[in-house]
Parts: C-alpha cells; sequence; structure tokens
C-alpha cells in the first residue's frame, strides 16, 4: 500500500573494474567484472530521510572455444549481486523496499545481462550460475553455415534468503529460487535476415510456493536495412 506522504528518488553512483583475455591456454577465455553501488535512496516509510547506499556485483565467466570445424563453444558462468534481508517485496523498487534507518545494500543496475529466457531475474539479490553450450553443426553446407544450435542450463539462488527477488511470486524466506534450461537454434539466412528460436522451461525452487515449472516459446524473423 502506498503511503499518502511516501517519497520517491533513487541517487547512485558506480565504480567497476574488470578484465578480459586468455586463461593459460588460447582456446580458454576469461572474463570478469567487479561493480560497487553507492549513493542514497528513500525507505519504505512516511519518513523524509534518505537512506545510505551500499551495493556490489560480480559477474565471470569461463569460455572453452573448442578446436573443431564446429566452432563449438562450452562456457561457466557466475554471477553474484548483493541483496538486503528487509526488502519485503522488491529488491529495487522504493514501495516494499529498503526499510527505514538501514542502508540500502541492495544493487540495482542498469543495461542488459542474459539471466535466462523464462524466469529472466533482475540482477538484484541474485546469484546465477550458467552453463552453456553451443554449435554450427551444419556449417559444411554453404546454405547452413550460420546455423547454429545450443543450450544454457541455469541456478539461481537468493544472495539474502530473507530478501526479496525480482519475481513476485518468491515469496518464500529461502535463498533457493530454482534451476532452468534454455534450449536455442539462430539461423543467419542472408546478410539482412535471421530466424531465432528459443525454448525454455523453468523448475521452480523452495522460494516459491507453487512448484510448477514455467515454459515459454519464442520464434521470430529478424529483417535488418
Amino acid at each position: 500500500m502506498v503511503r499518502d506522504d511516501q517519497v520517491f528518488g533513487y541517487d547512485s553512483r558506480y565504480v567497476g573494474i574488470g578484465s578480459r583475455g586468455k586463461f593459460f591456454h588460447r582456446d580458454l577465455q576469461y572474463s570478469c567484472e567487479m561493480a560497487g553501488e553507492f549513493g542514497k535512496s528513500y525507505a519504505f516509510s512516511d519518513e523524509p530521510d534518505r537512506q545510505n547506499i551500499h551495493a556490489w556485483a560480480f559477474d565471470s565467466e569461463l569460455r572453452y572455444l573448442v578446436p573443431d570445424r564446429r566452432a563449438s563453444q562450452l562456457s561457466l558462468g557466475y554471477l553474484l549481486t548483493s541483496g538486503d534481508s528487509d526488502r519485503d517485496y522488491s529488491p529495487t523498487n522504493t514501495i516494499g523496499g529498503n526499510r527505514a534507518h538501514t542502508v540500502d545494500t541492495s544493487f540495482s543496475g542498469w543495461g542488459f545481462r542474459d539471466t535466462g529466457l523464462v524466469l529472466a531475474p533482475r540482477p538484484s539479490n541474485l546469484g546465477a550460475v550458467r552453463l552453456g553450450a553451443s554449435t554450427f553443426p551444419l556449417n559444411e553446407y554453404k546454405a547452413l553455415e550460420r546455423f547454429q544450435v545450443g543450450s544454457n542450463f541455469y541456478i539461481y539462488h537468493k544472495q539474502q534468503a530473507g530478501g526479496a527477488a525480482s519475481d513476485t511470486l518468491s515469496t518464500q524466506h529461502d535463498s533457493f529460487l530454482g534451476s532452468e534450461i534454455d534450449l536455442f537454434a539462430n539461423w543467419q539466412i542472408t546478410s539482412d535476415l535471421a530466424w531465432a528460436v528459443h525454448y525454455g522451461v523453468f523448475m521452480p525452487g523452495d522460494a516459491f510456493h507453487s512448484q510448477r515449472a514455467r515454459q515459454l516459446f519464442f520464434t521470430g524473423l529478424t529483417l535488418s536495412f
């Protein structure tokens, strides 16, 4: 419920450092990034005082370029972003957000980060392991040389078990959000026409009251001009 005298505002600053390169072998690549977030935010309260923001995020990936003629790749990634145990309903919003007179430790980032097709959680109070694989299985044929298939498997958890995650159905105070498997096929038919088919299924964990699996199917043509 929104209070009549609720004040809104979120002023954040970010500092980050990252690195990428080869990891002991020319076919094994790594990337990693760390970010800190600082600033001021308003609590879910009728008090006008602003609270300090102290949050952080870490992202990393290992990618193995398989030395075959299919341009196959294997990847392992881990994303971890800080949460706030007293944010009961939202990891980022003012409503249902940070409690008054406490530091806001829930990371709120900008931009896009691939966290899956179905659950697609926002990178706030989130830990996500991703194991991926892709290949171009028919690249010996001219028409199919840019036809790619692959899959990603995710395991999700909350950094703070008592805090909210971005999916409002994860109402239980448990850190395990669940797992997901995504399958995809991408075909660059011509230089300006591409076709994509994606399917995913998410299996909820103990952070969800309902254990019913969710599915999503997507297909689309992209014409570039």
